[in-house]
């Protein structure tokens, strides 16, 4: 995608960004409160492949705040995935700067990035398939050291979501 510029538009609680204007192109869209600190903010941030001749995110600025409830949307190649992955430090911007609770996570290593609170849930196809389903779950907090806290949250998961426990041992 050529331009990949967010320019917000907020009408009460809710929010519309369009990532793109033009095709292929990505909005967000969702509810935020101002009033809230921002968690994650994109300033001019471009990104672009290396065997490839165009920019895939270029000077997106975006503002996500704590409780945020965002949707990104768009056709296949429109840079929604290139968004979640340099959020998360898997690709790291070519130029501009993205900061997460204050602190620049540009340069960041991604398993700084998720000790520092900020983490990826992937998309069913991108689970470890020789891993059971509570084992898959388990991943989810392996920076943590304490076990019992762990078994109290993988409960509340258990809780929100029973057939994930009828299933915990399945692969």
């Amino acid at each position: 995608m050529q331009d990949a510029s967010v320019h917000p538009h907020q009408t009460s609680q809710r929010r519309l960004a369009v990532v793109s204007n033009q095709e292929p192109f990505a909005v967000i869209v969702g509810c935020s409160d101002s009033r809230v600190a921002p968690e994650i903010i994109f300033e001019n941030v471009s990104f672009h492949y290396q065997n490839s001749d165009k920019n895939s995110l270029k000077n997106v600025n975006l503002t996500l705040r704590a409780g945020d409830n965002i949707g990104l949307v768009g056709n296949n190649g429109a840079g929604k995935t290139t968004i979640l992955h340099t959020i998360s430090g898997l690709l790291k911007p070519t130029s501009g700067e993205i900061n997460f609770k204050n602190h620049s996570i540009s340069c960041m290593p991604a398993h700084k990035i998720t000790a520092a609170g900020l983490a990826q849930s992937p998309e069913g196809r991108l689970i470890f398939i020789n891993l059971t389903v509570k084992e898959n779950l388990e991943m989810g907090a392996y920076l943590r050291h304490n076990y019992a806290e762990i078994n109290e949250d993988l409960e509340f998961v258990f809780s929100l979501f029973p057939i994930l426990k009828e299933m915990a041992f399945q692969l």
